[in-house]
This record gives C-alpha cells, sequence and structure tokens, in this order.
C-alpha cells in the first residue's frame, strides 16, 4: 500500500497494521493517509500503529485525519497507537492535546509499545 515514493507505507505484524511515516506528511499525503486508513478499517483492521519515528513535518490535515478514526476503530474494539520517537512530534501532537485523547496508546519509543504489547498480549 501506499504510492510509489510515498512517505508512507504499511507493514502487517500479527493483527497490527503498522502505518510507517516517514519525512513529511502534507495536505496530499494526508489525503493518501485518509484514504489508507478507511481502506484497512474497511479489510476489517482494529487495531492499528502509526510509526511516526522518522516524520520531519506533519500538516494539521494529517493530524485531523488520525484523530477522525480514533473513535470508529474504539467502536469497533480496537485502538489507534502513535510510537514518536521524535522530539518534533512529541511537541506537535502534545500541542495539539493528543496526549489526553491518546491515553495509553501514545509511546515516546518503540521499546516502551514492545513492553506494552508483551503485557497485553491476547
Amino acid at each position: 500500500m501506499g504510492q510509489v515514493n510515498s512517505p508512507i507505507s504499511v507493514v502487517e505484524h500479527g493483527k497490527l497494521k503498522i502505518i510507517m511515516v516517514t519525512e513529511k506528511v502534507n495536505w496530499d499525503q494526508a489525503k493518501e493517509l485518509d484514504q489508507l486508513i478507511s481502506d484497512l478499517i474497511t479489510e476489517g483492521a482494529t487495531h492499528i500503529v502509526f510509526n511516526l519515528e522518522r516524520v520531519k513535518f506533519l500538516c494539521s490535515a494529517a493530524i485531523g485525519v488520525i484523530a477522525c478514526y480514533l473513535k470508529r476503530v474504539r467502536e469497533m474494539g480496537g485502538d489507534i497507537y502513535l510510537v514518536t520517537c521524535n522530539e518534533y512530534v512529541d511537541y506537535v501532537l502534545g500541542s495539539v492535546g493528543f496526549e489526553m485523547l491518546f491515553k495509553g496508546t501514545l509511546f515516546k519509543n518503540k521499546a516502551d509499545f514492545g513492553k506494552f504489547l508483551e503485557v497485553n498480549a491476547k
């Protein structure tokens, strides 16, 4: 999934769909991200991870897309997880209140997310 030379790609890990986001996510990539998440949910994905460790710019539309699908995924019994690993992303998401919105599913690094998975494995 994702277009050629796109900063967005998907990796599957068990029941998790991991969306890898790199570099800059502008308006065009936000639209691509919106379609990608919609497609994943239509295919039955309920546990979606955003790996944002390599993001250098995240436009407001991309932030809105992620927030938009949170309620839908939770209503389906799943969740959206954010792995930031990046000072810029931490600042941007913190400034828009994602720490409260994604309480319990926002991780500062992959190791913390891995520990969460171990504890919550079913």
